[in-house]
């Protein structure tokens, strides 16, 4: 994540054994990086889309997430969605 003026809030998770996820706001989209090192190095910027394939907006970059594992195995995000 680039350095910035503001505050920058983002949140990491276990996935599995071998990926850690790192999620965050990126120009008012849902954005996340990989790591399978253990959060030693990361991938690039990835934006996350909904199920239609879309990017997920969000109010501002400082998204405030919370993150659900599952029963199934899935993560479910809570978050503050675009301002209407």
């Amino acid at each position: 994540i680039q350095p910035r003026n503001h505050v920058q809030e983002a949140i990491l998770t276990r996935v599995d054994d071998q990926h850690t996820w790192l999620l965050f706001g990126n120009n008012k989209l849902l954005t996340g990086k990989v790591s399978t090192d253990g959060g030693r190095t990361w991938g690039p910027d990835k934006l996350l889309v909904d199920k239609a394939g879309a990017p997920i907006p969000t109010g501002r970059d400082s998204v405030h997430l919370s993150l659900l594992h599952l029963r199934s195995g899935r993560i479910g995000i809570v978050y503050g969605g675009p301002y209407s």
